[in-house]
């Protein structure tokens, strides 16, 4: 690497000048070149300037902005690379070696530091140091080095105050763009324009300059925030494609960006959801060995060979940074667009906000447990990117997470990577954990965020009590974020109630009331807190007007999981009625499979009401399931939905094997009935009373009555047999309590069974 210009734009706080430069100048190298624009200053800047040996000066007689200063510097730099450097900054040892070295990579084309001062993703949260001592700021910079010594980031994004440019890409892009006054977001153009050149822009974590920030708008008595405001303006203007011209194919509207490894199985389906929709799909490839990549190609994508460094974030930008549209829907493999293509593009061609959140439904895989919320998925290229290497979000360039959100109604997403096969399949859990590990150590990240994202992949892991401990210290720091204690405090309640701690989970939902405004998640949780407490009245007043589960963050439970926790609580209260009610709801939704059953067959027989339309209701595919519960049901709860089976042709076969597993338990009458009805299709060796009367694991007596009964009604030599073998098992006083029971269940049986019955030296 050859020497460095660095361009110093100024304008009057000479103090503050001096001060950069006397920080600067013990870490210049030989040849290193510092040009000073100063941009009509009218303190005495310029005769102190004369002063400073090592300084180049232009002069303007009036300022003529920030980057018309930059490029006056650029124009009489001699080094291979410009630093672009705001005086009010002060530079610590070894700041430039970070800097300097990506450029060896010449597909880097421009690389900035880490601060205390900036916004976006090299901002250091928890600087340590004196800003007022020198020798602090250098002793804090040495160990920040030695911490992060070679570490990278890729971004979209890198903020003017300390900006080191490829000198051969500034002049290939024509420099920076004059037409942003005085200064604000003109960084922001030159980022996009060299990333559209195909440049690589790096963070470079083991870079610290201390940055004091807006010193020269305050010193001038300037509105920085306004100015801001007006130069995003013009930025979103430029780049956006709003010349009054169509978009075509040079200026599209919409672009899909994703990234991809091994998606052949899903990434057909994902590709032909946004024929229509998307002017251009990019897929940023980070090393598929299944031909994920000749799919996307195939379905004409445009594909980005790349490298997966554990980090979402950085991925995504880089494939953001291959985008052209004005808009770009973030899209994963594993998702399905549905929409209406020409109401999306309707709404995005007459936008008054920069960014929309869309639906995401999260299939469970069971056709019934899909969980929905919104997300940022929709929004302006120019102004936005990525941040996170775990549960990335997307990020205003210039005002991090605090911008307009609106909401897209014509479409929404499919999502089934979190179905327990996806899962299983992707290893998302073990991965999920490594990468939330990995950012537990970025200093730079917010504290709760991080361990908050830890803690939920211990809790994907089965690693409870980990996760428990994690949620614990995060409740202990500060958030200002209610969005991310909401989640706090909501993951961990959930986690508690699975875990059977209620009265842990009831403390995290207390804490979740104080922060919402929706109550809904609030009463949902604290019922199933209640149910497991089994405070059965309490749980029903928390669900009581529950209909579904919506919370302030857009984030929606399907209204079955009230209606099951409604029905067990009326149930276990004998409130047969309202258990009937609400389990009926169930049984002839899309959750019929829900195990509920016994719950509405033992409530229907309470009071006397037909379960078998409910059970004509259950499609074919989910009846199985049905069947699956009968075995682990009592055999009276059973029986009654067997019964309200039996007489449906589609089903008759399935209850007649599923009584004869059931036949040993079944009382004697009930029994004969289903008896009957297999002798009826020839299947008598099957006979649940002869079945019963061998059963070894039943009491004596009941065999015996069952045996009477099958030889009484179908005259069955098996009968006989058990009758006479039971009977030696019998006492005098339980021989005479069964003759007792057949007189009352069939007096003419009662003849026939005397000599069985009866011990030759004892008459009855």
């Amino acid at each position: 690497m050859g020497h460095v210009s660095i361009v110093i734009p100024v304008w009057n706080q000479w103090r503050t000048t001096q001060a950069c430069l006397e920080s600067l100048a013990p870490t210049l190298r030989a040849r290193d070149q510092v040009i000073v624009v100063d941009n009509g200053s009218d303190d005495d800047t310029a005769a102190r300037l004369r002063r400073v040996p090592f300084v180049t000066t232009v002069t303007n007689a009036t300022n003529r902005g920030f980057a018309a200063a930059c490029n006056q510097g650029a124009a009489v730099a001699t080094g291979s690379t410009v630093v672009f450097l705001n005086n009010d900054t002060l530079l610590p040892d070894d700041w430039l070696d970070g800097l300097l070295a990506p450029f060896a990579d010449p597909s880097v084309f421009a690389t900035g530091p880490m601060s205390n001062c900036v916004s976006g993703p090299q901002l250091v949260a928890q600087a340590n140091y004196d800003a007022g001592s020198l020798s602090s700021l250098r002793a804090f910079a040495r160990a920040w080095r030695r911490a992060h010594l070679g570490r990278t980031t890729d971004t979209a994004r890198l903020v003017g105050f300390c900006l080191a440019v490829r000198a051969s890409a500034l002049r290939m892009i024509g420099g920076w763009d004059e037409g942003f006054a005085t200064g604000g977001a003109e960084d922001d153009d030159l980022c996009l324009r060299l990333a559209a050149a195909g440049g690589r822009l790096l963070i470079c974590h083991d870079s610290f300059v201390h940055h004091h920030g807006h010193a020269t708008f305050d010193g001038n008595n300037l509105d920085w925030f306004a100015i801001q405001q007006t130069n995003v303006g013009r930025l979103i203007a430029k780049h956006s494609g709003r010349s009054g011209a169509p978009h075509d194919a040079t200026h599209p509207l919409l672009s899909a960006c994703m990234i991809v490894k091994d998606e052949a199985a899903l990434l057909p389906s994902c590709l032909n959801a946004l024929r229509g929709i998307v002017d251009e799909v990019v897929v940023y490839d980070t090393g598929s060995a299944d031909g994920s990549a000749g799919l996307a190609r195939a379905a004409a994508a445009s594909v980005i060979q790349g490298d997966w460094h554990d980090d979402f974030a950085r991925a995504r930008n880089a494939a953001l940074a291959h985008c052209s549209g004005e808009w770009v829907l973030h899209v994963d493999a594993d998702e399905v667009f549905d929409g209406d293509a020409a109401a999306i593009r309707a709404v995005l061609e007459q936008a008054r906000v920069n960014a929309f959140a869309l639906e995401i439904v999260n299939l469970g895989g069971d056709g019934k447990s899909d969980v929905r919320h919104r997300a940022c998925r929709l929004f302006r290229r120019a102004l936005f990117q990525w941040q996170g290497r775990l549960h990335e979000q997307v990020i205003h360039r210039a005002l991090g997470t605090n911008y307009e959100l609106g909401v897209m109604a014509g479409g929404r997403l499919i999502h089934s990577g979190y179905t327990p096969d996806r899962m299983a399949a992707k290893g998302k859990a073990e991965r999920n954990l490594r990468l939330a590990t990995l950012d537990a150590a970025d200093v730079d990240r917010d504290p709760v965020e991080k361990l908050l994202n830890l803690a939920r992949s211990y809790t994907l892991a089965n690693r409870s009590d980990e996760a428990l401990a994690l949620f614990a210290q995060a409740r202990s720091l500060h958030c200002d974020s209610l969005l991310l204690t909401r989640a706090l405090c909501r993951s961990a309640a959930q986690l508690c109630l699975s875990i059977d701690r209620p009265d842990a989970a009831l403390a995290w939902i207390d804490d979740l009331e104080r922060v919402s405004a929706s109550m809904d998640l609030v009463r949902y949780l604290r019922g199933g807190a209640y149910v497991a407490l089994q405070r059965w009245t309490d749980a029903l007043e928390a669900y009581d007007g529950l209909v579904e589960v919506r919370d302030d963050d857009g984030m929606v439970l399907p209204g079955f999981l009230v209606h099951r926790h409604r029905a067990r609580c009326h149930f276990m209260l004998e409130q047969w009625e309202a258990a009937a009610d609400e389990a009926a709801l169930i049984a002839t939704g899309p959750s019929c499979d829900e195990q509920v059953w016994h719950i509405l067959a033992e409530s229907c027989q309470r009071i006397d009401r037909d379960i078998a339309p409910f059970l004509r209701s259950v499609p074919d595919s989910r009846m199985s399931a049905i069947f699956a519960q009968l075995l682990h049901l009592p055999p009276a709860t059973a029986h009654a939905i067997l019964e309200g089976l039996v007489d449906d042709p589609r089903y008759r076969a399935n209850a007649l094997a599923l009584a004869i597993r059931l036949s040993p338990a079944l009382d004697t009458e009930v029994a004969v009935r289903w008896s009957a009805r297999l002798r009826e299709v020839g299947l008598a060796e099957h006979c649940p009373l002869v079945r019963k009367a061998w059963d070894d694991s039943q009491p004596a007596a009941a065999r015996i009555l069952a045996a009477v009964a099958a030889r009484a009604v179908f005259n069955d030599d098996r009968a006989t047999r058990a009758i006479q073998s039971l009977s030696r098992l019998l006492d005098v006083a339980q021989r005479r309590d069964v003759l007792a029971q057949i007189e009352e269940l069939d007096p003419a049986a009662l003849k026939g069974c005397l000599d069985d019955l009866v011990d030759n030296d004892e008459q009855v």
